[in-house]
């Protein structure tokens, strides 16, 4: 799971790599650190094993930090940190 830029500022946009060995039903989904859930973004294209997830201009998401998850058919594969700064 790669995440670009991180940090990010709040008028970036966000690009999150996935390699997967399959054509999994992957997803993303966004918490606050305190846990509430904001958002959940499928994969906008998967090719040559690489599943693509951008998150356009996200001023929707105040500076702080975030957890990502990424799930796969419901199952949690894994939890990363990003950062928005202003």
């Amino acid at each position: 799971l790669r995440i670009f830029p991180n940090p990010a500022s709040t008028e970036e946009e966000i690009r999150i790599e996935v390699e997967s060995i399959s054509s999994e039903n992957l997803e993303i989904q966004i918490y606050t650190i305190e846990g509430k859930k904001l958002k959940t973004i499928s994969a906008v294209y998967a090719e040559d094993g690489l599943s693509v997830f951008n998150i356009k201009r996200h001023s929707e998401l105040m500076p702080g930090i975030y957890l990502i998850k990424l799930m796969s058919n419901k199952t949690l594969l894994t939890t990363e940190k990003i950062s928005i700064i202003k």
